[in-house]
């Protein structure tokens, strides 16, 4: 199935909660949360990653292993590209030591599983970080919709991070990311559109433009850390 699956593409969004804007060149990762009530809606999606969301930890909190268990039986399917969202949020959910213990399960799951991890982060970078840091993981870890600054990019640059530019990048001309943006290397970002109503493309060439860089240049880039990511097979 992933042999085939950047056939013919052009554009990518590694994290889309909208399928209304498929296309025959545009591949959309679907992304959905795990609740303590399972959906079944990831199966609307070719490709999909899936996780316990930081809002939705009090539902897991507490022993792990039951969440371990159904996590990975999910987790395992070859149309699951990737873990998450999950990771730390400081403004809403429950406490970070609830949030700690289940971001700590998709973690280890994440090894296992040899699966890359989407991480919300909100202003956590840097217990993300300290975590990262102690655990050494091997898989990539990617930070969905980024937001921090040029200090934080360079403190991370040696390491297996990758950028996903969304909301933040693409419709706050102001926001964190879009001043630090060219302190980002090219092979280190990712795209996507999460409950935005456009189309990713149009975030390639937001991206394209602002760099001053050949959109050709951007897609063949792109595609190239896709498979880095997520198809390492």
């Amino acid at each position: 199935m992933t042999s085939d699956l950047l056939k013919n593409i052009n554009f990518i969004s590694i994290l889309s909660r909208e399928i209304t804007h498929s296309s025959n060149d545009t591949l959309n990762i679907g992304n959905h949360l795990l609740k303590e009530r399972e959906c079944e809606e990831f199966k609307m999606h070719k490709v999909y990653s899936l996780g316990v969301h930081p809002w939705d930890t009090y539902d897991f909190s507490g022993p792990q292993d039951s969440l371990r268990i159904k996590l990975k039986s999910l987790i395992q399917d070859p149309s699951c590209l990737a873990i998450g969202e999950t990771g730390l949020d400081k403004l809403k959910g429950p406490s970070l030591d609830i949030q700690k213990e289940v971001f700590l399960t998709h973690i280890a799951l994440s090894e296992e599983l040899q699966k890359p991890i989407i991480i919300h982060c909100v202003r956590s970078y840097s217990e993300i970080l300290e975590i990262y840091n102690k655990k050494k993981p091997k898989m990539p870890w990617i930070l969905h919709d980024f937001n921090h600054n040029e200090h934080f990019v360079k403190s991370v640059i040696d390491k297996n991070i990758y950028f996903s530019l969304g909301t933040n990048f693409f419709m706050r001309e102001n926001s964190k990311v879009v001043k630090a943006i060219d302190k980002i290397p090219i092979d280190r970002i990712l795209f996507e559109t999460d409950e935005m109503n456009v189309d990713v493309s149009e975030l390639y060439y937001k991206y394209a433009k602002r760099m001053k860089l050949q959109l050709h240049d951007v897609q063949k880039r792109i595609k190239e850390n896709f498979k880095r990511v997520f198809l390492r097979d």
